[in-house]
């Protein structure tokens, strides 16, 4: 799985995208935002039956240049979530990779 794109995230807002992986798998991601709002928060979570497993705990960060990490996972479902919580007034020009690839 492949995803890329542009958002624009509202002040106070989140966006969320989910993950369902069959098999062992890495996590991949690369996000950045449009200068001048460059800080937002990030988390990866892996979700089970209403129990939130924070694998990347939530912590803001300065997206000046591209911020690129990974995890690898196992089968389940999970959720990476940038948030603009910090803006009250201002939204912010999200970009992101998310990619997938099995063990």
């Amino acid at each position: 799985m492949c995803l890329s794109y542009p958002k624009n995230l509202a002040p106070r807002k989140e966006v969320v995208i989910k993950v369902n992986v069959e098999r062992a798998a890495t996590i991949w991601w690369r996000f950045n935002t449009e200068a001048p709002a460059n800080t937002l928060h990030f988390t990866l979570l892996r979700v089970d039956a209403g129990n939130n497993h924070e694998l990347v705990p939530n912590q803001k960060y300065e997206c000046k240049q591209a911020v690129i990490d990974c995890r690898d996972v196992q089968p389940g479902s999970y959720h990476l979530i940038w948030a603009n919580q910090e803006s009250i007034v201002k939204s912010k020009m999200l970009a992101y990779e998310v990619l997938t690839h099995e063990l």
